[in-house]
């Protein structure tokens, strides 16, 4: 079998929006358990993601912290920037953020915010964020962001903040690989699609002359239990993504066939429980369900598909607190 993962080599991930002593506890223990860095996303609205980390900072001294993931509609990048060398500061050089583009629903409907080209957003927010944290200046005249005379008033930490990508697709991934200190690909992302993924950054790098490994996160539900048990949990989260993304490189990549897709997909959007119409095989390829030893032959999986952090998030109806008990049971002593 391939090497899996131990939990120094795994991160821990949990949504914004907690009361202050759940959160504290999580973290602490994740901490005190060895995990090698906690997550916040930021999705609207399950609460905000760098105010959540400046709390975990100040309760935490080894752990890493990673944003996962902001976007550059709502924070420009010279804001960005501010933002996370002040998170890495007040961390002791521990924070990792991660730009991405969000998307057209939250963006436009929620915020009426226009979604006009996402991908050259990022883009040229990580080369922002880049330069102002590095040199402290920034004077930027792109496509989609202008920045004139901008000068950081204090010592940022470290000049070298990692800037991670939230890459989905062919350009994305592109970019990271010309530019980001790392990938981190969403939830429901598979091992082809990892491979796919990881063969696409790394060539990349090499045509920008690029020498240094750049690491890929990963986000992987997690649940320990029957197969049965697993698949109905991972149903819910599972259906709801076949039915917005079967045209994206995520679902296109992961090895499944159209015919296991789209029946799947047609039902959910008829209004049938996904518990009744998402397989096994389905749910397997997409998440970490399943016994003890399935779930470490999974996670070696995606080590072999180029992988380097895993970070391992919640399914419907199952707490931070239990997935850390399944991280716990299934990797503690390996």
């Amino acid at each position: 079998m391939n090497k899996g993962f131990t939990i120094s080599e795994l991160g821990i991930a949990f949504p914004g929006g907690l009361p202050a002593e759940e959160t504290k506890a999580l973290v602490r223990r994740a901490e005190a358990e060895g995990f090698r860095s906690c997550w916040v996303p930021e999705d609207y609205f399950d609460g905000g993601a760098m105010a959540t980390l400046g709390a975990v900072a100040a309760w935490t001294e080894k752990i890493q912290l990673g944003v996962g993931l902001v976007n550059p509609f709502t924070r420009p990048p010279a804001l960005l920037a501010m933002e996370s060398a002040v998170a890495d500061l007040i961390s002791h050089g521990r924070f990792i953020l991660t730009v991405g583009s969000s998307n057209r629903d939250w963006m436009e409907n929620k915020q009426g915010i226009p979604f006009e080209k996402p991908v050259t957003r990022v883009d040229e927010a990580i080369e922002m964020i880049h330069r102002l944290i590095s040199t402290g200046e920034l004077d930027f005249e792109g496509t989609c962001f202008q920045a004139h005379g901008v000068r950081l008033n204090f010592r940022p930490y470290r000049k070298d903040l990692p800037v991670w990508i939230g890459a989905g697709g062919p350009r994305s991934m592109q970019i990271a690989g010309a530019r980001a200190d790392g990938v981190l690909l969403s939830i429901m992302s598979s091992a082809p699609y990892a491979a796919w993924a990881r063969e696409l950054v790394d060539r990349s790098a090499r045509e920008a002359g690029r020498t240094e490994h750049i690491p890929i996160g990963a986000y992987l539900p997690l649940f320990v239990g029957s197969r049965e048990e697993g698949r109905k949990v991972f149903a819910k989260t599972l259906g709801m993504y076949l039915t917005r993304s079967a045209d994206q490189a995520i679902v296109q990549k992961s090895g499944a066939l159209p015919e296991e897709i789209t029946p799947v997909a047609q039902q959910i959007l008829r209004g049938e429980n996904p518990a009744d119409v998402v397989t096994w095989e389905l749910a397997d390829r997409f998440s970490v369900i399943g016994s003890p030893e399935h779930c470490r032959k999974r996670l070696a999986e995606y080590r072999a598909a180029g992988v380097d952090h895993p970070i391992l998030c919640t399914c419907e109806g199952i707490s931070a607190m239990q997935m850390m008990d399944f991280a716990v049971e299934i990797l503690k002593g390996i």
